[in-house]
């Protein structure tokens, strides 16, 4: 039996769900075989706490980090985990997402201030009262999609 997981629009996920099951394909988030929309950005994540599955929005997104094998995902309130690579939420998550250092990718939106340092880095300060910082490797990217 063939699982796939599907990343695509709302709209269109329902329909293609079901064209697939008739044909005897299984939907599930933690296929191995992934069919992907163009320009598709993720509008949620499945992610665990404890034993139980949440969605999360991105929109209620900080940052990701990753530690370890895992992506920690972390919101206002709460810390979420998941097994993924940081490489596959740069190319899947909106455009208010940047890579900022090889751990962390920061909610754009999220950011109330931003402090520069010496040796081409930025101090972030994030709405749930957080610091991160971006790197140098990371520094230029940072300051063009911001606007500095």
């Amino acid at each position: 039996m063939i699982k796939i997981r599907l990343e695509v629009s709302s709209e269109k996920y329902h329909l293609l769900k079901d064209k697939f099951e008739q044909k005897g394909i299984i939907i599930a988030d933690d296929a191995e075989y992934i069919l992907t929309e163009n320009g598709f950005h993720l509008e949620k994540i499945v992610c665990r706490k404890g034993e139980s599955l949440f969605e999360i929005s991105t929109e209620n997104i900080i940052y990701l980090e990753s530690h370890d094998h895992t992506i920690y995902v972390k919101t206002k309130d709460d810390e979420y985990s998941l097994r993924q690579t940081l490489q596959y939420f740069e190319s899947n998550l909106p455009d208010q997402f940047l890579r900022i250092n090889r751990s962390f990718i920061v909610n754009t939106s999220k950011i109330n201030s931003i402090t520069p340092i010496l040796g081409m880095q930025f101090n972030l300060h994030l709405e749930n009262n957080q610091k991160l910082k971006v790197s140098r490797n990371y520094y230029y990217q940072f300051k063009d999609k911001i606007g500095f």
